[in-house]
């Protein structure tokens, strides 16, 4: 990376640090900043410079805001969107977005303020001020979120401030799916006020598909000799209200099966709509839409026609709750609880994969699972003779059970906090601070906000933006916005490295897991904790994870009970005595403390061992120990 110096005026310097090309014009463009003082000076500030741009602590300087960002984006990829994404994102740009960040620069945004955004969403972010719901705020985040990653990928940002900022938590719904007798009675009281809704209706209903799928389908898409459908396109409404026939949901075409009285009725449909074609003296084609009001087949449905339709429906029939969307849900979970498959049930819906199928349903997979329990218990008890008795039943080779911890355990977390650390250190030392005396001071706002603020992931940047600002007020310094901003995100990219993984780790998990089961029970903020996991690729390993906000006896009891095993014979290994070792201890299991670099909130002079335990000085150390003790104790 390179640098340049250019004196302006006696004993002022400009600097400028080349970061690259624009992605929009093709322009170099630079990072520049101006400092007084002798050219010696100048020199060693334009050293310091660059490897503050070569560690991400600037961006660009071109002032683009967030408002030319989001409309450069939205530009950029509309030609790949559907009319219905769309719109969704243009309101959410021209309603929320816009009136907050439009005039904001770029490199002044940050987690913080997005946050705070959120909050205000939920408090007033609707019409006539009223709250937002979190799934409304979400799908703020997710556009926020992918236009100022793109604008990382462009050149404009070095980290986006969005990755780390925190939406609130949708609560999750569990399906109710209509009763089957309240489905028949809509198809029926359809089919004698409108029989082409009604065999739409039974045809959603048997098929699972989306409505505006349904609506795609033409008559080449069904064979009434062998009762094959293919859905391979689907039917939206654009902004303007046109229609547009676009590909699927999932980009993907699927072929069903339907049963003979879906046939039968589609069968009577078409003899219907031929019926109606005679009229013009034309015959149904195999490029007509199934459902027009068009007597030729050339236009299909509108789906908010449907809609509007099946809405008229229920009201004439007292059903409020049931939507036409549950006729989707009904075909699911009809089909779970019969006991097919969840791969069936998920390629038969068009989800990208069983695990969306899975997350939605579990709850109706679970059901079936217990009928297929006690159905093959019914079988076995029909099989025992009369004259036989039940033994007791003795459980026998059932695995102890160690519990790990994650942080500074398996990976090395503490790590990059004193990389970030350093890396903000240097900053403050930039600016005329003592970086020593603001990493003394950064550690003790930190433990002490912990009590304020808990395990969450915007502690870390507040205390380092906090310290700074303690330090230049103790020094007589003015607060600077642009050191606060650099500090900050100094501060996040922690979240946003990989933790590297304490040396053996994976040999040490793939020795206990043949005579021991393992789980994983790590504590901190949830999205932080999910990503570490993800990125160690240790997930696999263990019998079950957990994350919480904070260890204690509940959530080691918690652990225990989900896996069915008891304290005694069971471990705990961690290297924190308050979080790891003392829980474990009161509930009667075993433990082992590996002596590592543990956070000063975590420290041991501070939270004595309350029982005996065993120490290890390296995770490679445990499988001995353990080994030795069960040696000791058989």
């Amino acid at each position: 990376m390179q640098g340049s110096l250019r004196q302006r005026t006696r004993g002022s310097w400009e600097l400028r640090v080349h970061v690259g090309r624009d992605a929009l014009t093709g322009r170099k463009t630079y990072v520049q900043k101006t400092v007084q003082g002798t050219k010696r000076e100048a020199e060693t500030e334009l050293a310091r410079f660059v490897t503050e741009v070569g560690d991400g602590a600037h961006a660009s300087t071109k002032s683009t805001t967030v408002g030319e960002l989001l409309e450069q984006w939205f530009s950029h990829n509309e030609a790949d969107w559907s009319p219905t994404v769309i719109n969704s994102y243009r309101r959410i740009i021209d309603r929320q977005l816009v009136p907050r960040f439009g005039r904001t620069p770029l490199r002044r945004l940050t987690t913080a303020d997005i946050d705070l955004f959120y909050a205000q969403l939920r408090k007033r972010g609707g019409a006539r001020g009223r709250p937002l719901s979190p799934a409304t705020v979400k799908r703020v985040h997710a556009v926020l979120r992918r236009a100022l990653a793109q604008g990382v990928k462009w050149g404009m940002l070095t980290i986006n401030p969005a990755v780390n900022a925190s939406p609130p938590r949708e609560p999750r719904h569990e399906v109710s799916p209509p009763d089957p007798a309240d489905v028949a009675r809509l198809i029926a009281h359809a089919e004698e006020t409108n029989p082409a809704l009604g065999c739409f209706l039974r045809l959603a209903a048997t098929s699972g598909a989306r409505r505006g799928e349904l609506c795609a389908l033409r008559w080449r898409h069904i064979n009434l000799d062998d009762g094959g459908l293919l859905i391979e396109r689907s039917i939206v409404e654009a902004g303007n209200g046109d229609l547009v026939e676009k590909d699927t949901k999932t980009h993907a075409a699927r072929r069903l099966r339907l049963d003979a009285g879906t046939v039968a009725r589609l069968r009577q449909h078409r003899g219907e709509r031929e019926g109606y074609g005679t009229q013009l003296r034309r015959m149904v084609s195999a490029d007509d839409f199934v459902f027009s009001l068009d007597p030729a087949g050339r236009t299909p449905w509108r789906p908010g026609y449907v809609t509007l339709a099946f809405c008229r429906l229920r009201a004439d029939l007292d059903l409020p709750g049931v939507r036409l969307h549950d006729l989707r849900h009904f075909a699911a979970t009809a089909l779970l609880s019969g006991g097919k498959d969840v791969r069936t049930v998920s390629g038969r819906l068009g989800h990208a994969n069983a695990a969306t199928t899975l997350g939605v349903y579990a709850h109706f997979v679970a059901a079936a699972d217990g009928d297929a329990a006690d159905h093959l218990g019914t079988l076995l008890d029909k099989a025992v003779p009369a004259k036989m008795s039940h033994p007791p039943v003795t459980v026998i080779g059932m695995k102890d059970l160690i519990v790990f911890d994650g942080d500074d355990t398996l990976w090395r977390a503490e790590h990059l906090y004193d990389e970030a650390r350093a890396r903000a250190a240097l900053i403050v030392g930039g600016a005329g601070l003592d970086p020593t005396a603001w990493d003394t001071l950064q550690r003790e706002i930190d433990v002490a906000n912990v009590t304020r603020m808990g395990l969450s992931r915007h502690r870390f940047p507040t205390s380092s933006v906090e310290a700074y600002e303690q330090l230049a007020e103790r020094s007589g310094v003015s607060v600077d916005d642009n050191v606060r901003d650099h500090v900050r995100r100094a501060a996040e990219v922690v979240f946003e490295r990989k933790a590297p993984l304490v040396p053996g780790v994976r040999r040490v998990l793939q020795q206990l897991r043949r005579d021991h089961r393992l789980a994983l029970l790590t504590q901190g903020d949830a999205t932080v904790q999910e990503k570490r996991i993800d990125d160690s690729g240790l997930r696999s390993s263990f019998d079950l994870v957990e994350i919480v906000d904070r260890k204690n006896e509940a959530t080691f009891s918690t652990v225990l009970h989900k896996l069915g095993a008891q304290p005694e014979g069971s471990w705990s290994v961690g290297n924190s005595i308050p979080s790891d070792i003392n829980p474990a201890l009161r509930l009667g299991m075993s433990a082992i403390w590996i002596e590592a670099h543990v956070w000063a909130h975590e420290r041991r002079e501070d939270s004595p061992a309350q029982g005996r335990f065993l120490t290890a000085r390296e995770l490679t150390d445990v499988p001995a120990i353990i080994r030795e003790h069960a040696l000791i104790a058989s």
